[in-house]
């Protein structure tokens, strides 16, 4: 067999040979390239599945505790606090209240808690501070640093009774009280009303 013809059959085998050895399939015109499969967080190993925006951040539970708020803002919570449940102490008794009861009224006067005004930096909360039994009427016990102290005061009974919740605060340290009130009293139609939580002294406190 003549040279040039045997050597063009090689070629032509090898061709053969070298096509059937691949087995990927040619893309036809117009068709799109085919994606990759995603894997999911469980099959990369060693990598933590994402949230939003690829963050790998957690809610951070802390957040949920009061103490990143600002001083000011903690007391004005818990002084609301101490006007519902004052509200709540009242009615409550009301509805078990009989003839020959003693007057309806609020929960007894508290001394300062705690008896120090803390001075430009929170102090940790005690719970024997709050063992009194008007504090433990409201169910008063801040968990989180104090910048406060706080104080309940009541008078009178029936619908003439009314009480005032508290919170005196130096948190730079200059010797000026901030001073922070919840009034609680009666309406004409005996309701229980509670005036706006004022700042009395000190607004750059």
């Amino acid at each position: 067999m003549d040279h040039s013809i045997r050597g063009t059959i090689m070629t032509l085998a090898c061709l053969i040979l070298l096509a059937g050895c691949d087995k990927s399939q040619p893309e036809q015109p117009g068709q799109q390239p085919t994606a990759p499969q995603e894997q999911s967080a469980a099959q990369v190993e060693g990598q933590p599945a994402t949230g939003q925006q690829g963050s790998t951040e957690l809610a951070d539970p802390a957040l949920y505790s009061t103490a990143h708020l600002a001083p000011r803002v903690i007391a004005e919570r818990n002084l609301r606090g101490l006007f519902d449940e004052a509200s709540i102490y009242y009615e409550r008794h009301q509805e078990t209240w009989e003839e020959g009861l003693p007057p309806l009224q609020f929960p007894n006067s508290t001394p300062l808690t705690p008896p120090e005004i803390p001075c430009g930096s929170p102090v940790p909360p005690n719970p024997e501070w709050f063992q009194q039994p008007t504090w433990q009427a409201l169910h008063f016990l801040p968990t989180d640093p104090i910048w406060f102290s706080y104080q309940f005061e009541s008078s009178g009974t029936g619908r003439r009774s009314s009480f005032t919740a508290t919170a005196y605060g130096d948190t730079d340290c200059d010797g000026i009280m901030a001073t922070l009130r919840k009034v609680g009293s009666f309406t004409s139609s005996g309701h229980i009303q509670g005036v706006g939580t004022t700042l009395t002294e000190n607004p750059d406190e």
